[in-house]
């Protein structure tokens, strides 16, 4: 393990935009509900998919009526978790980007 403490390692953007870029392009987006009901401020999750742009990042297409648009447009605080293409036993391998404007 001493060794480790030296070696090259990529800086957490590059990391989280590998996993981005070799995953299955579905991920799970978390927003904050912002629903007129007793669930208002609570976390609401989807899976949804995405592309990737030429830098990883993740790009999405919602819907006009789409609640997670909804939710963003009012509150853009959310996050997005993204499984690795291939299938890992390790959940540690999984990415999760906390989306903050």
């Amino acid at each position: 393990m001493e060794h480790q403490k030296t070696a090259a390692r990529l800086t957490a953007a590059e990391e989280a935009r590998t996993l981005v870029y070799y995953s299955q392009g579905l991920g799970v987006l978390g927003t904050n509900s912002q629903a007129s009901s007793p669930l208002a401020g609570y976390p609401a999750s989807a899976m949804v998919g995405f592309a990737v742009d030429e830098q990883g990042r993740p790009i999405f297409s919602f819907s006009s009526i789409s609640t997670h648009k909804q939710d963003l447009i009012k509150d853009p605080r959310g996050s997005f978790t993204v499984a690795s293409k291939v299938r890992i036993a390790d959940v540690s391998r999984f990415v999760q980007f906390i989306i903050i404007y």
